[in-house]
């Protein structure tokens, strides 16, 4: 079964403000059910809005940040993936569990 989420859940997966969310829902941008005056979110398509929307999170900050490109993308996920490894070579044991 699909899990729904409420429209606090969706702002605070997606970030934005209450007005936001219900705007992107007006202008088709994001699917919704509207069971009553309520709207529902599938996880599903929050994710997709997400990914379409060609954003990701700024593992500094922590926002929303614009890709340019699937490519961009793909380099920024590549440099992130190199530094955690750089990182975790400087740690006690080359980054690896004790006993492994």
């Amino acid at each position: 079964m699909t899990q729904l989420l409420t429209m606090p859940e969706a702002c605070m997966r997606l970030r934005l403000s209450r007005n936001t969310v219900r705007r992107l829902v007006d202008t088709g941008r994001l699917a919704a059910v509207r069971p009553g005056h309520r709207l529902l979110f599938a996880e599903a398509d929050i994710d997709r809005f997400v990914e379409n929307c060609n954003v990701r999170r700024d593992p500094a900050t922590g926002k929303w940040v614009r890709v340019t490109s699937k490519i961009e993308s793909a380099r920024q996920l590549a440099a992130e993936v190199l530094a955690q490894r750089a990182y975790a070579s400087h740690l006690p044991g080359g980054g690896t569990k004790q006993g492994e």
